[in-house]
């Protein structure tokens, strides 16, 4: 992935690791604080899914008719350094974004 961003590509990572219980939410892996502690310059764009649990659930290779909401963040850096710091300031944006995409 380091090598991916070092030659200009954009890359999509669900903090989560994978999908899970429908509409629940799990702890976020390390993985993407790990990345932007090696380039803390990487703009990150963080986002929010709402409904695709139901939409297209784990296990199931046909997407069900259902609503469901993503919500974009704007473009930032994070300002955290450590890789525990990160992982709560990349949640925190997800809750914020999850209260705009449940109002």
């Amino acid at each position: 992935m380091i090598a991916a961003l070092d030659k200009g590509y954009s890359l999509i990572l669900f903090p989560e690791g994978t999908r899970g219980e429908p509409e629940i939410e799990q702890k976020l892996k390390p993985g993407i604080a790990m990345i932007l502690t090696q380039r803390p310059d990487t703009c990150i764009i963080p986002a929010y899914m709402k409904g695709m649990g139901k939409a297209m659930p784990k296990g199931d290779s046909l997407i069900i008719p259902f609503n469901s909401k993503l919500i974009y963040g704007q473009p930032k850096k994070v300002s955290a350094k450590t890789i525990s710091t990160i992982l709560e300031e990349i949640d925190e944006d997800l809750q914020n974004l999850k209260i705009i995409a449940n109002s």
